[in-house]
Formats: structure tokens, C-alpha cells, sequence
């Protein structure tokens, strides 16, 4: 009997470990794949409709896309506005290669500080990977993955003057 438990444990602990390898392999090669072909995109997609065709695209897609990246819990998650301000496709001869969310921020300015601190970051970074808007910080957040992008935003911020302008 204790055979059957001990093998039953042994069991369990290798489909973990497993599957843990198997999705950290494939999270890599998703980031590998952005970063090596960010170059190529030809196509944005905000809420659904083309923005940018060819060209045009290539001034708002980021050259950086991930400086380093977050997890963002589903705790954490809800401290954020729940439906995402935008959600923006990038794509490679129509075919997607990642989407990203932009997050607002859902309270005050003490308990975005608050979470900054929680979280171990510095306000340099904060100040360089994330961006405003009318007061409220916003982020970039993959949700195939639920992780934030903390990277370059110029061209993410370039690209919403453009939509509201």
C-alpha cells in the first residue's frame, strides 16, 4: 500500500514537472518569436479594426517590445479597470503574432504608488515603461500569458495621439 501512494506522489510530481517545462519552453518561444520578428510587422489591429496597413505601421510598433516582463496576478489583475482601454494586435501578413491590452490603473495615485513599492519596482522604470493618460497610469499587458511588458512605450503612446487626434 505504501508503494501505491509513493508512486501515486512520484506520479504527480513528474506531470508537474513536466508540464511546467512544457509551458516555460513554449512562453520562451512565444518571446523568442516576438522579438526576432517585431521587425516585420505590417498590420495593427486596435478593438478589432486595421489602423495601420504596410508602411504606415511601422512608426507605432515598438522596437522593444519586452524590456522584462511581470506576472500580473488575478489579485492584481482587478486592481486594474476590469474591460482593457484597448486591445491591439500586431500582425505579420495578416497573421497575428502577439496582442497586447492596455490597462488603466483603478484607483488613486497612493495605491498605484503602493503597488509599485509592493512589487519591488523603481519609479524610474515605472516612469519609463509605463504612460498616462488624463492622470491614470496605464500599462501593456499580454493576456495570453498574463504578464505586463514593461518595454519601450513611445510608440504605443504615439499610436493613441493618433487615434484621439
Amino acid at each position: 500500500m505504501n508503494w501505491k501512494v509513493v508512486g501515486n506522489i512520484v506520479g504527480f510530481i513528474l506531470v508537474i514537472v513536466v508540464g511546467l517545462f512544457i509551458f516555460g519552453d513554449s512562453f520562451q518561444k512565444q518571446l523568442t518569436s516576438v522579438m526576432n520578428q517585431i521587425d516585420q510587422v505590417d498590420e495593427i489591429v486596435v478593438d478589432g479594426k486595421t489602423v495601420f496597413e504596410g508602411e504606415q505601421a511601422k512608426p507605432y510598433v515598438e522596437k522593444n517590445p519586452v524590456s522584462f516582463i511581470m506576472e500580473l496576478s488575478k489579485k492584481e489583475r482587478k486592481q486594474f479597470v476590469n474591460a482593457p482601454l484597448h486591445e491591439i494586435e500586431y500582425r505579420i501578413d495578416g497573421k497575428k503574432l502577439y496582442d497586447v491590452h492596455i490597462l488603466q490603473w483603478d484607483g488613486d495615485e497612493s495605491e498605484w504608488q503602493q503597488w509599485i513599492a509592493q512589487n519591488h519596482l523603481d519609479d524610474t522604470v515605472i516612469r519609463t515603461y509605463s504612460f498616462m493618460k488624463e492622470g491614470q497610469p496605464l500599462i501593456i499587458y499580454w493576456p495570453k500569458n498574463r504578464y505586463i511588458l514593461w518595454a519601450d512605450t513611445e510608440a504605443t503612446e504615439r499610436l493613441f495621439e493618433q487615434l484621439n487626434g
